[in-house]
């Protein structure tokens, strides 16, 4: 839908003009302050709505009047002291019942000059050039790749991605600084081979087991010199007792019977003795060295044991802090990677276009860095894609662009069959639809 007829009467500086365009691009020239502007200006008040001009009506009239025919509609909008009223119509007689309603589902932002993507910064190209792709993001894929919670995509995708981009960036750096700290505390430590730390108390108590077995055997070798002196001490009586017995005749009677006794008891000690030895014999004395030499290096046995725990500790916490890194790291890239993957889908208006950094990029470098002739491609082609169904945009000042440019905004406007409507100052009175005067000078 084009525009095939404008007529305004009275708006602003004009007095009657009307145009009936026959090719795809519509100069307006002339001098400056004659109008030129104002034909644009006109098209935007018949049929963007929004808020009017201050003063509409030209100094001296009482009314004014813009129609627009875009052939399946005509659009008039009447200017008063009153205030504006606008009337939609067709052919047949039909008329609009709430006719800005249905202007605004076909104009769309008819409004757009194809300069003002260039001439916009970063963050408003963000918003113009989404307005006109669809940029799909699955929340749920979102957060799968990322593990961050993805409740819902906001208007604009890309600050979906890059909220959810910057807070694993940021998990990874408190990781990372977890991760440094860990490998400072490990490096601190002795390397140490593992060893079981022993129980001090339980040496001891073993070695006072082992010395309670060598008391008791002491206790029987010192039986044994008791009964050896008893038995020593009894030989010498019985000896002493012979003696007797030779020299006293007499007692011999007697003595013999005290040679008898203490013959048995001779003899029962020598037996007892014999026993008594035959169990010392077996006797084995329990070797205090490795026990002492346990205790003494308890301490430094169980301190190489607790560095080696407290590096096992140490390693494993570095470990648990890299593979934590390493996660996010495979996050990040799993989120530019569904970010690319998304872009790739996408269909921009002109192939080469992308999102990155928080900006528009086109070939892989920021748009900003663009030529004047891609600069101008690139723009226009996202204003034909705001206004796909009344392929219409307006430029005000086309006199700025040189005869390369002015060739590429025609030539697409005549590809893609869009109406570029335009001003440019001139003195050439053969120079497209001259305006001298608020009228069409023939």
């Amino acid at each position: 839908m084009k525009i095939i007829k404008f007529r305004a009467e009275n708006f602003q500086k004009l007095k009657v003009v009307e145009i009936t365009p026959d090719d795809n691009v519509v100069t307006i020239a002339g001098k400056c302050e004659q109008g030129k502007t104002t034909i644009l200006d006109a098209i935007h008040a018949a049929l963007g709505g929004g808020k009017m001009p201050e003063q509409p009506i030209r100094t001296g009239e009482k009314k004014a009047s813009v129609v627009v025919d875009l052939g399946e509609m005509i659009v008039t909008r009447t200017f008063t002291p009153s205030g504006t009223a606008l009337k939609i119509e067709n052919k047949d007689g039909f008329k609009a019942s709430k006719p800005q309603d249905l202007l605004d589902k076909i104009v769309g932002k008819l409004a757009f000059d194809p300069l003002e993507f260039a001439r916009s910064d970063s963050k408003k190209q963000v918003e113009m050039l989404l307005s006109v792709v669809d940029l799909q993001v699955d929340p749920a894929k979102l957060q799968k790749i990322s593990g961050v919670v993805v409740d819902k995509v906001d208007e604009n995708p890309l600050t979906t991605l890059n909220n959810v981009y910057a807070e694993v960036m940021e998990n990874r750096k408190l990781t990372n600084r977890q991760l440094d700290s860990a490998k400072k505390v490990l490096a601190s430590l002795p390397e140490v081979s593992e060893i079981k730390a022993v129980s001090v108390s339980e040496l001891v108590a073993e070695k006072d087991k082992l010395q309670k077995v060598i008391r008791s055997n002491n206790d029987k070798r010192a039986d044994i010199e008791k009964q050896q002196q008893f038995l020593a001490e009894k030989e010498k009586q019985r000896d002493n007792v012979a003696k007797e017995i030779e020299e006293l005749e007499k007692q011999l009677a007697a003595k013999r019977e005290q040679l008898t006794i203490m013959t048995q008891v001779v003899i029962k000690t020598n037996q007892e003795l014999g026993r008594m030895q035959a169990d010392v014999a077996k006797l084995i004395d329990p070797d205090l060295t490795a026990i002492n030499t346990k205790i003494a290096n308890a301490d430094k046995t169980n301190k190489q044991a607790q560095q080696y725990i407290d590096r096992q500790a140490k390693q494993a916490e570095l470990d648990k802090y890299q593979a934590e890194s390493d996660d996010y790291t495979k996050k990040l890239k799993s989120i530019t990677d569904y970010k690319a993957e998304i872009v790739s889908k996408t269909k921009f208006p002109v192939p080469g276009l992308d999102f990155a950094n928080g900006g528009v990029t086109y070939e892989k470098l920021p748009f900003k860095q663009a030529s004047g002739s891609q600069t101008l491609k690139v723009s226009t082609a996202i204003g034909m894609a705001l206004n796909p169904k009344l392929r219409v945009m307006l430029i005000d000042g086309a006199e700025s662009l040189d005869s390369k440019q002015m060739a590429i905004i025609s030539e697409m406007a005549s590809s893609e069959d869009y109406q570029l409507w335009l001003t440019r100052v001139s003195e050439d009175e053969k120079v497209g639809i001259y305006i001298e005067g608020g009228e069409i000078k023939k």
